[in-house]
């Protein structure tokens, strides 16, 4: 008689589902925000375990750069006014004056050059 064949059971590896705009758009928004890596990480397994956090963040870092290209001059500058305020406010609140009066300066090189 002859003997019975088992066969070897291999997984089915599904792959994960294409990352949509939402979760494109929030990864951004946490790397924007100043999130560490790992806590990045750490909430795209969280709220997204179906997703490979390689390929969402790979996605994320195209789109930044696609976007990166069309930096709009006018919003990068009023950006950085109002950072420079606020660094100012906050430091003469604290009366830390050199950083007040340095973020004084990084303030007039914006505005006038």
């Amino acid at each position: 008689m002859a003997k019975k064949r088992t066969r070897k059971k291999t997984a089915v590896v599904k792959a994960a589902p294409k990352p949509t705009d939402e979760q494109i758009i929030q990864v951004k928004t946490w790397i924007i925000e100043g999130q560490q890596a790992g806590d990045i990480l750490e909430s795209i397994a969280q709220n997204y375990p179906e997703q490979t956090p390689r390929v969402l963040l790979s996605l994320v870092f195209e789109d930044m750069t696609r976007e990166s290209a069309d930096i709009n001059e006018d919003l990068v500058r009023g950006f950085l006014l109002n950072a420079y305020r606020e660094l100012y406010r906050r430091a003469f609140e604290i009366n830390d004056f050199n950083t007040a009066i340095s973020a004084l300066r990084s303030f007039e090189r914006v505005t006038l050059g």
